[in-house]
């Protein structure tokens, strides 16, 4: 079973994320936020012994999420408030 996006903590990191995406003093502090975050989810994985740690974002986010080691597996079939959005899979390591 992978973690998935229903848990609170993702849908933290991508609305976090999402709402300073483009402002230029939270880019930074986007990224360190988000890779505290994502740490403790990559905690809760091998806690819980998952497969991984899937979640849904924007286009404009997937290339942030794979500098974090995300794989993107194409468009959801999501059309939550009329936007495209694109599934993102990070499998557990070892």
């Amino acid at each position: 079973m992978i973690i998935n996006d229903n848990l609170s903590m993702s849908r933290l990191i991508t609305h976090a994320i999402q709402k300073n995406y483009d402002t230029t003093c939270a880019k930074g502090s986007k990224y360190i936020f988000a890779k505290i975050l994502i740490e403790k989810m990559e905690e809760l994985v091998e806690e819980n012994e998952r497969e991984g740690i899937t979640l849904t974002c924007k286009q404009e986010l997937v290339s942030f999420y794979e500098k974090f080691g995300f794989v993107s597996h194409g468009m959801s079939e999501s059309e939550h408030g009329g936007v495209s959005w694109y599934n993102m899979i990070k499998l557990r390591e070892g």
